[in-house]
């Protein structure tokens, strides 16, 4: 006869299945997958005085005459020059761009000596470019981004005329690709800027089945000279058909807001995720008649969320691994949690966001450890 009754049989049995899976993959894998990874951080702290040079310059190109215009629209700045508006967010150097003067009418930038007249500035973040051909970032969007979720964010400031600009045939600026991500199947998704002379800045998550439908209004003057943050969160819900939930965050670094969310239908997902990612990309192919620039600051890449709310990782060492999926199995089979690294919170161990905590969390914990694809699973971290 047994000392334990039935219920605590099955219990028992639960955790020898799920101990036989952990032992499996502690010696097959042996692995900790950390719930996110930043795979960019960059504040242009390492310029050289030339973009072909700089170390880990975060633009490039596969086409030498976007390379050329790229440099030709803009410049790195170091913090005390005159003829620019005020200091770097953070650090001793950040970036300055001059909207795009016409090609018969350049416009002539006195902060980083700018003059040129390309229709955009070719803000690309881009792996393995040809240009620069011997220094650049060599990060790879496609490799680095392992999960459904992507995390951009970074500071910007407007210099020159926004409000009331008038573009050079007349009447207002088209809209600005503030933020544009291209897929690896040349599908896009873009965050555009609708500037007027107005006490609050509107904004467009633009999808191109039904163009400009979805206009959100930031509740802030985004173009008024200080230093402002944006965060898009890029959460792929399926490959084929492409559709994504995009999420943007203005001046709240840490996504503590609701943010302002559409789902977004995009081609060419099928064929893998994010490849490139152009910053303050054109104005619908319009050109200003007086100066208006723009300055960037600490660019961030995530890949996963940093700072999210506590679910896989319930002993908050930054890691998702087989020993956070022993402490969900140990919370739901309501074992004390005394003496053990697990956090109390009200989503702790709900890896699947159906409101509790149980052993089908716990596998899914495992089933993630072992870098296998959680497309399907109802994994709800990131």
């Amino acid at each position: 006869m047994s000392v334990f009754d039935d219920k605590t049989m099955k219990n028992l049995s639960k955790i020898n299945q799920v101990v036989i899976i952990i032992v499996i993959a502690l010696f097959m894998f042996g692995v900790n997958i950390a719930y996110a990874d930043k795979v960019i951080d960059y504040g242009f702290e390492d310029w050289t005085g030339d973009a072909d040079t700089t170390p880990g310059y975060i633009y490039g190109s596969d086409y030498l005459e976007y390379w050329n215009a790229h440099k030709a629209a803009t410049e790195i700045i170091l913090n005390g020059d005159s003829d620019c508006v005020g200091d770097a967010h953070s650090g001793d150097y950040y970036f300055h761009q001059q909207i795009q003067g016409s090609p018969n009418v350049p416009l002539f930038d006195a902060c980083g000596d700018i003059e040129h007249g390309s229709v955009q500035a070719y803000n690309q973040v881009v792996s393995d470019a040809n240009y620069p051909p011997d220094s650049g970032n060599d990060i790879d969007l496609l490799e680095s981004i392992n999960s459904d979720t992507m995390l951009t964010r970074f500071w910007f400031r407007t210099t020159g005329n926004w409000k009331t600009q008038i573009k050079t045939t007349g009447g207002n600026m088209g809209y600005n690709k503030f933020i544009r991500f291209i897929t690896a199947g040349h599908g896009g998704v873009l965050i555009m800027l609708r500037v007027r002379d107005e006490p609050t800045t509107t904004f467009y998550i633009w999808d191109s089945t039904d163009l400009f439908s979805h206009q959100f209004d930031s509740g802030i003057d985004l173009t008024d000279g200080e230093w402002h943050s944006i965060v898009v969160r890029s959460v792929v819900n399926n490959r084929d058909p492409g559709s994504v939930t995009q999420t943007v965050w203005w001046d709240d670094w840490e996504m503590e807001g609701d943010g302002f969310s559409r789902e977004v239908f995009v081609g060419g997902l099928e064929s893998g995720g994010i490849f490139r990612m152009n910053i303050i990309d054109n104005w619908s192919a319009t050109y200003p008649t007086t100066l208006m620039g723009i300055d960037i600051d600490d660019i961030e890449v995530w890949d996963g969320l940093p700072g999210e709310f506590i679910r896989a990782d319930v002993d908050q060492n930054s890691y998702i691994n087989t020993t956070d999926a022993m402490l969900t199995l140990r919370n739901s089979l309501g074992l004390s949690m005394n003496g053990t690294a697990w956090q109390t919170s009200d989503t702790t161990g709900d890896v699947n966001c159906d409101g509790t905590s149980n052993s089908t969390d716990a596998m899914l914990i495992i089933r993630h450890s072992l870098g296998l694809s959680m497309v399907g699973s109802g994994w709800c971290e990131n």
